[in-house]
């Protein structure tokens, strides 16, 4: 009885080290989204910034593709600790930089991998620690503290800029912070085994196995959702200029919708059919993307499209994360539930690759357009899966 009881007490010390390092390293992330601000510093401009998430899109999917093999060599806990270094290392290299070299696009290879690597196993670190029953309830609550963290770092940012502090002491501290959660991870990484928990690697032909169920079409969803998601949180602050807004409206209102609505609807919205649910879901994104393209802004207005925004995407992020882990292929379902956040990858870095060339060529409403634009073709994707379903169910009575 005492052993149990000494176990559960460190289990829950572990699970809180687990949460605090997850606020931390996402918090960090966070200030990613104010690369913007810091490369027109140092003379760049969108599209310089667009190269250096496009590197993050390389960095990102690669690591994310080798991270089950590192968990695999060094635990979890290992592989954590080693993005919060990866991260710390680029924000660094960020705040000390005097011109937008194009070395300085190396950087995003730590901004993708550390991020990738964090976003795979903070999760499985989790609930590694936690009882069977407990596991849902703690993906929600990492998935919660990683959101929070991440609309918080950019807040923070224009909180100690007007607190005097420059933005290359903003990226300064976004090093300092990616440290911190690396030295939260390798306190775990005694009691974190390399391979006690099973394989979790990946390979091409598992890959090539999932994709050929309907675990597809969420995935090209998702690589949708996360570049529309990519864009505006990266060009949020040449954005809200040219709207003539505060960038850190849109941050603070999407942050507090996304983890009010997740924690509050997530349950609910479970019950709910999948595809009707992720189709009124889209509806709602699309029509706050076509606001912010056809309805002239104020403050007012931007923070309650912010809204419909994070309420829809929001959600849509984790019914079709439920779509993809409730497969029929069961046995697929833990390699599929890695491929998704590659998916999202794909889309968070590589869009804004080419967005960074939009805005810079054209300007923030053609991007805008543009992202409304890939809005549609998700929303239509959404109706494809509802046709789909619908016919299945009609076929099988």
């Amino acid at each position: 009885m005492d052993e149990t009881v000494g176990v559960d007490t460190l289990n829950r010390r572990n699970l809180t080290l687990i949460g605090g390092l997850t606020v931390v390293h996402s918090t960090a992330y966070g200030i990613t989204f104010l690369l913007p601000l810091r490369v027109f510093e140092i003379g760049g401009d969108e599209a310089f910034v667009g190269l250096i998430l496009g590197v993050g899109m390389v960095a990102a999917l690669l690591a994310g593709w080798l991270s089950g093999h590192l968990a695999d060599r060094i635990g979890r806990a290992g592989g954590v600790a080693m993005a919060g270094g990866a991260q710390g290392a680029a924000f660094a290299a960020m705040a000390m930089a005097s011109d937008a070299s194009p070395m300085l696009i190396l950087v995003g290879f730590g901004f993708g991998a550390g991020w990738a690597v964090f976003y795979l196993l903070t999760p499985l670190l989790a609930i590694s620690r936690a009882q069977a029953e407990d596991r849902v309830k703690y993906l929600t609550i990492v998935s919660g503290l990683m959101m929070l963290g991440i609309g918080l770092g950019p807040v923070l940012g224009r909180l100690l800029e007007w607190a005097g502090l420059s933005i290359s002491g903003v990226f300064a501290l976004a090093a300092g912070l990616s440290l911190i959660s690396a030295g939260l991870a390798s306190v775990l990484v005694r009691s974190d085994v390399a391979g006690s928990y099973g394989t979790t690697s990946l390979s091409m032909a598992v890959l090539g196995k999932v994709l050929k169920t309907r675990a597809a079409l969420p995935n090209i969803m998702i690589a949708i959702g996360g570049g529309i998601f990519g864009c505006l949180t990266s060009f949020q602050a040449p954005i809200s200029e040219a709207i003539g807004v505060d960038y850190a409206l849109f941050f603070a209102v999407f942050v507090v919708t996304v983890v009010v609505a997740r924690l509050s609807l997530a349950a609910q919205i479970g019950l709910q059919p999948p595809y009707p649910t992720v189709f009124a879901l889209l509806g709602m994104m699309v029509a706050a993307l076509l606001s912010w393209v056809l309805v002239p802004q104020s403050p007012l207005v931007y923070g309650a499209t912010t809204v419909l925004f994070a309420v829809g995407y929001g959600l849509t992020y984790s019914v079709l994360n439920g779509l993809v882990a409730n497969i029929e292929q069961q046995d697929l379902a833990s390699p599929a539930l890695l491929v998704f956040p590659l998916a999202y990858f794909l889309g968070l870095y590589g869009a804004p690759f080419l967005g960074g060339w939009v805005i810079a060529t054209h300007g923030a409403d053609m991007l805008l357009l543009a992202l409304a634009v890939l809005g549609l073709v998700e929303w239509c994707l959404a109706g494809l899966g509802l046709a789909r379903d619908r016919a299945h169910q009609d076929s099988s009575i």
